[in-house]
């Protein structure tokens, strides 16, 4: 829909001025304070009854009892046209709406507001809410930037709000904290009831075969967790055996490798204790003239042989200890080692 024409009599400097417009942009030109921004806001008194009053009225068509009129010709984009004729006078206030085949209807008792089937031809201003309505399609000359001077703050963010979509989100928000209280509300009132159910449960004087079924169930059910209890104790101890049986194996190993070493050193003190005695021997044979010389030579083969025993004992006291040793790094085996190591 486009303006065609426009028809303005009376209506502040204009007396009688006709102007016609095409589809598209139309700029006004003129100079100053020759009537340029009364034709807007002829427009405006047409669309929306805004200035109301009788500051649109001319004052010399007022005083010789004229009216004051705007006549606006549309074109619909199917090409069709009607006529909107805004009318203020001493006895008059309406509006009259004519269709293409010229049959018109005439509307009063409005006040402030534009009738309805005017508005539903013209287009309505936008709704943000219940109680905000603003304009988006009509300004005014030397008005603050867009629905800045015509809303309140308030107003004015909730337009932004609704234009960018953040008063859905706000919106959306809101109820969605509505809700969590809601059924948090409910989930307290439930847990109440449960708690109050539960205590009233247990006032009850239950018969005796159920509560002996009751008592015999708690029994079995502390029975339960008694060999609960002792299985996590004996897979402990089970866990604590195959370890230890993992170390007797490597034990085992150690020992049946130093077995042979220690049966080879066996073997071996017999042979190292004869030649040694027939070192001493000879000695002694050599040094038969000296008596004394000769007894010390005889207590130190004594005395040599004595501790050889003694050495072959340990090692076969070793392996003693080895056969029943469980593990090693303990004192027993730290004993052998120094024994065999002295």
């Amino acid at each position: 829909m486009h303006i065609e024409l426009i028809h303005i009599g009376n209506f502040q400097s204009h007396r009688d001025t006709v102007m016609k417009f095409d589809r598209g942009v139309n700029a006004i030109i003129g100079e100053t304070d020759v009537g340029k921004s009364a034709i807007i806001r002829a427009i405006q008194w047409v669309f929306r009854n805004k200035p109301d009053g009788e500051s649109n009225w001319n004052t010399e068509a007022r005083k010789a009892g004229e009216t004051c009129w705007v006549q606006i010709d549309f074109r619909n984009d199917d090409d069709t046209k009607f006529t909107v004729i805004r009318e203020r006078g001493k006895d008059t206030n309406s509006y009259t709406l004519i269709d293409e085949a010229g049959e018109s209807e005439t509307y009063t008792g409005f006040v402030r507001n534009v009738p309805r089937e005017i508005e539903e031809k013209l287009g309505s201003p936008t709704s943000f809410g219940d109680k905000i309505k603003a304009d988006l399609t009509i300004s005014k000359q030397g008005e603050q930037p867009f629905l800045i001077s015509s809303h309140t703050p308030k107003e004015f963010a909730a337009i932004l709000g609704k234009l960018t979509g953040i008063l859905v989100l706000d919106l959306a928000e809101k109820a969605g904290n509505k809700k969590i209280t809601r059924v948090k509300t409910e989930i307290d009132v439930t847990r109440g009831l449960l708690s109050q159910a539960q205590e009233e449960l247990a006032a009850l004087p239950l018969p005796e075969p159920i509560r002996e079924a009751v008592n015999a169930a708690e029994e079995a059910l502390d029975g339960v967790r008694r060999m609960e209890t002792r299985m996590a104790g004996m897979q402990t101890a089970r866990d604590r055996i195959m370890s230890l049986r993992r170390e007797s194996s490597i034990i085992d190993a150690k020992v049946i490798q130093i077995e042979p070493l220690v049966e080879e050193a066996l073997k071996a003190l017999p042979v190292e204790i004869a030649t040694r005695a027939n070192q001493l021997s000879l000695a002694a044979r050599t040094y038969m003239g000296n008596e004394d010389r000769a007894s010390d030579a005889k207590a130190g083969v004594l005395d040599y042989e004595s501790k050889l025993v003694t050495a072959r004992e340990c090692l076969r006291e070793y392996i003693a200890l080895m056969d029943i040793c469980p593990y090693s790094g303990g004192e027993l085996f730290d004993a052998c080692k120094d024994r065999i190591q002295e």
